[in-house]
C-alpha cells in the first residue's frame, strides 16, 4: 500500500471516528434516559455499561489523534521536511487498521448488548 493510498484511508477513519463518537453520546442517552429511568436495571449493570461506554470514547479519542499524527508525518514526507520513516507510517498503518477493526467489533458487542437490555425492558414494561 502507498502513502497516497494510506492517506486516503486514514481520511475514511477520521470520519469513521466522528460517527462513532456521535454515536457513542446517542447511546450514552439512551443508558442515561432510558435504561437508568427504567428502575429495572441493576446499578451493578447500568456502572458497566457506563464504564465500556467510557473506555469505547477513550479508544475513540485516542485512535483520532494517532491517525492525525500519522497524516502529519506523510505531510511533512510529502514535503520533503522529512525523510524516511515509510516502513514506520506502514507500520503504524497495520496497527491503527487492526485497532480500528476492534473498535468496530467491540462497538457493535456493545449496541447488540444494550439494545438486548432494552428490548427486555420494553417487554417488561408491556407486561406492567
Amino acid at each position: 500500500m502507498n502513502l497516497q493510498e494510506i492517506y486516503l484511508e486514514s481520511n475514511q477513519w477520521l470520519k469513521d471516528l466522528e460517527f462513532l463518537d456521535i454515536e457513542r453520546k446517542f447511546l450514552r442517552k439512551i443508558i442515561k434516559d432510558y435504561v437508568t429511568d427504567s428502575g429495572l436495571i441493576s446499578g451493578n449493570m447500568i456502572e458497566r455499561f457506563n464504564k465500556q461506554l467510557f473506555e469505547l470514547e477513550i479508544e475513540i479519542h485516542t485512535l483520532r489523534d494517532d491517525v492525525l499524527t500519522i497524516q502529519t508525518k506523510m505531510d511533512l514526507m510529502v514535503k520533503d521536511l522529512i525523510t524516511g520513516g515509510r516502513k514506520e507510517v506502514k507500520a503504524t498503518y497495520q496497527t491503527i487498521r487492526h485497532r480500528m477493526d476492534e473498535l468496530f467489533a467491540s462497538f457493535k458487542r456493545f449496541k447488540q448488548e444494550l439494545f438486548q437490555l432494552a428490548n427486555q425492558i420494553i417487554e417488561e414494561e408491556a407486561i406492567d
